[in-house]
């Protein structure tokens, strides 16, 4: 064993075994023997100390006060106009009204030839009327027919022209004057509060020369009434 020893050891063995135990030797006795508070943040290796290596009491301590709420930032733009909404459900339709005041009511008459000897007050057309208030009107065209002028009075009421030939109970009147085949269109509106079933009419009154057979002639004759909820 020995002869095997000395055929095998060389300086370089030799050598290298001493710097082995040195080496070893020096680490453990630094590892022993490090005094207190000599290792600082040049002995620490960047990276080195992990939040997992800090002792929970200590993170706590990391942590600060809450701070101040921070200023409000900057509205944003406005956004886009939205999809139009689905159509609401249709509501049920109201009960139908009850039946207005108003009525209409009318008669037409044929062409009424006036001879001219007639002085007094002749009717052309008439309507029957309920109790009420009504708004009436008369329409008639007139032509002289006869050899001489004449005057013509004609009324819309109940009755137009009483036969005294006044006009105290007409709503409306109409006075012309009509030379030889001239023509003229009456046209009469008068409101009428009646308090009984009454006659409105439309009645006339010529005056002027008398002369030999008709001297008016009325076409068109057409007498109405519409009755209202109240006159005002």
């Amino acid at each position: 064993m020995l002869r095997f020893c000395r055929r095998h050891l060389s300086y370089g063995n030799v050598v290298a075994t001493l710097a082995l135990f040195i080496a070893l030797g020096g680490a453990s006795y630094a590892a022993l023997r490090i005094p207190a508070n000599s290792v600082g943040s040049a002995q620490i290796k960047t990276g080195a100390v992990t939040l997992n290596k800090i002792a929970k009491s200590a993170r706590a301590s990391l942590k600060g006060a809450k701070g101040s709420k921070g200023a409000p930032g900057i509205a944003g733009q406005t956004g886009g106009q939205g999809p139009q909404g689905v159509p609401g459900t249709p509501g049920t339709p109201g009960s139908p009204g009850e039946r207005g005041p108003s009525d209409a009511f009318s008669a037409s008459f044929n062409t009424v030839a006036v001879p001219s000897a007639a002085g007094t007050p002749f009717r052309l057309a008439h309507l029957t009327l309920s109790t009420g208030a009504f708004v009436g009107y008369a329409n008639a065209s007139v032509r002289n027919v006869g050899s001489v002028s004449r005057d013509v009075t004609c009324g819309l009421g109940t009755p137009g022209i009483d036969g005294g030939g006044k006009t105290d109970a007409a709503g409306d009147i109409a006075v012309i004057h009509l030379e030889p085949g001239n023509a003229q269109e009456l046209n009469l509106t008068a409101p009428t509060q009646l308090a009984a079933s009454t006659d409105l009419t439309f009645d006339c009154l010529q005056t002027g020369m008398v002369s030999t057979g008709n001297s008016l002639q009325f076409d068109d004759i057409d007498i109405g009434a519409i009755q209202l909820g109240a006159l005002h």
